[in-house]
């Protein structure tokens, strides 16, 4: 049984892992197979549970697996946010003169967003799910299917 568990959802704030560790391990006692770490130092907490528990884990917004070694074993992959290219590109504009004020998304599209290498964990994951997900981030990002989710 798959039970993914976020542990941003009823998170008193972003800065209590002890917190995010005690929500990872009860979701874990409910069976809960992957953590989704979200939260920043909360969501860390979560992740550290996973690792503690022997059960895989996703990381947010960088790859933790850089940033956050401690859990190496455990990371899968982490949902990243490419915020170096909305810099870049601000930066770009302010340069040139043609930054406008207003809203940028970035997407799966533009390549804003994205998965972190299976790293140590490739093995892991088998080959048709790995492929399956890389079909399903071409078919995001060409427009072929979508999410659903409207701005």
């Amino acid at each position: 049984m798959l039970k993914i568990y976020q542990p941003e959802s009823g998170a008193k704030d972003f800065n209590d892992p002890d917190w995010g560790k005690q929500q990872g391990q009860t979701f874990i006692s409910q069976g809960a197979d992957v953590i989704f770490g979200a939260g920043g130092q909360t969501g860390n907490g979560a992740l550290l549970a996973a690792k503690d528990a022997g059960k895989f884990c996703v990381g947010v917004d960088v790859d933790q697996y850089i940033s956050y070694p401690d859990v190496a074993s455990c990371l899968i992959t982490s949902a990243e946010k490419h915020l170096d290219l909305a810099v870049k590109q601000a930066v770009t504009d302010l340069t040139k003169g043609t930054l406008q004020g207003g809203i940028v998304s970035f997407t799966i599209q533009n390549d804003g967003i994205g998965l972190a290498p299976y790293h140590d964990n490739a093995s892991k994951i088998p080959a048709d799910v790995q492929t399956k997900i890389a079909d399903i981030q071409s078919k995001l990002k060409s427009g072929a299917i979508t999410t659903g989710v409207t701005a």
